[in-house]
């Protein structure tokens, strides 16, 4: 079984390939290690193998792993956030990637302006229309996304999206989606898309993704 640092590498590698197939520059992935319930010390290992920017699903667990593992590493929330829990997480998270509703947004805005400061997100789309899962529809955010972005304590750094599981060609369409609402809501703007896992990312950066959240392919398989 391959080591962490070796799973770490050879993702590094199959993304700077990807880059360059696609005509990207080197370094415009970023790789993401989602680490639910992946202990401190495997974590510390993904550190010592180069990786910087770590996500966390839920607010509680975050808490209990953040002084254990580097304060150089970059840590978003990536699961679905409550809003009485925007107090906690603004403290303690660099990026709020989960942001799924124009009310959310007010709660993280209002608490980061009482605490100082701004504070940088995404914006979630449920693409698949699933009820399993958050995140704005289309539609809803076209309807709301200027109002988001003049929210005081807030940076709305791009968009990010979770498409239904399905092989990843299958995939695609949905990651060409996000990229073209993207292209629409910021226009000239620069943008994130962070989209893509395990077992579709690839495809993802073809299709744009500037930040790939893999969580398997790192750390094997989690029982949760």
């Amino acid at each position: 079984m391959a080591t962490i640092a070796e799973n770490v590498a050879s993702l590094m590698e199959r993304i700077r390939r990807m880059e360059k197939r696609s005509g990207r520059g080197e370094s415009s992935v970023r790789l993401l290690a989602a680490t639910k319930m992946v202990a401190p010390e495997r974590i510390r290992e993904a550190i010592a193998a180069g990786i910087d920017l770590v996500g966390e699903n839920r607010v509680q667990e975050a808490e209990s792993k953040r002084g254990a593992i580097s304060k150089q590493v970059e840590f978003h929330m990536i699961g679905h956030l409550q809003g009485n829990k925007a107090r906690r997480a603004v403290t303690l998270f660099d990026c709020i990637e989960s942001i799924d509703s124009l009310d959310l947004a007010r709660k993280v805005a209002a608490e980061k302006a009482r605490a100082g400061g701004t504070m940088r997100v995404m914006l979630e789309l449920n693409l698949g229309g699933e009820d399993s899962k958050s995140g704005f529809e289309e539609d809803d955010l076209r309807a709301h996304f200027e109002k988001i972005r003049q929210l005081e304590g807030l940076t709305v750094k791009g968009l990010m999206a979770l498409p239904p599981y399905v092989e990843p060609e299958e995939a695609r369409p949905y990651f060409q989606r996000l990229r073209r609402l993207g292209e629409e809501l910021f226009g000239r703007e620069s943008f994130e898309l962070s989209m893509g896992m395990s077992h579709d990312f690839e495809v993802a950066v073809e299709e744009g993704a500037t930040i790939v959240r893999i969580g398997t392919a790192i750390f094997g398989e989690r029982h949760y």
